[in-house]
């Protein structure tokens, strides 16, 4: 997933696409409901935009990591004939 691309979204969008953006949007300031661009909010609350993409992109990659599903152990073809 890359977030970079979202700098020109409006910050309700990205909130509603991107999961975990709505507390680091919280944390730097910046009101997840907004309907300006997310460039004009990071703008708005003194942050770099480069910084906010990679704090998201940091964010929903760990999001990623925790809601994997779990991975299943190859079945031997000694199990497939028993089943």
């Amino acid at each position: 997933m890359r977030i970079s691309n979202y700098e020109q979204n409006m910050v309700k969008q990205v909130t509603d696409d991107i999961p975990g953006a709505r507390q680091v949007l919280y944390t730097q300031g910046i009101d997840p409901t907004n309907r300006i661009s997310l460039a004009n909010a990071a703008a708005g609350a003194t942050v770099v935009s480069e910084e906010l993409m990679a704090r998201l992109d940091m964010n929903a990659r760990r999001f990623a990591r925790q809601h994997q599903p779990a991975v299943q152990a190859p079945a031997f073809e000694q199990e497939l004939e028993l089943a």
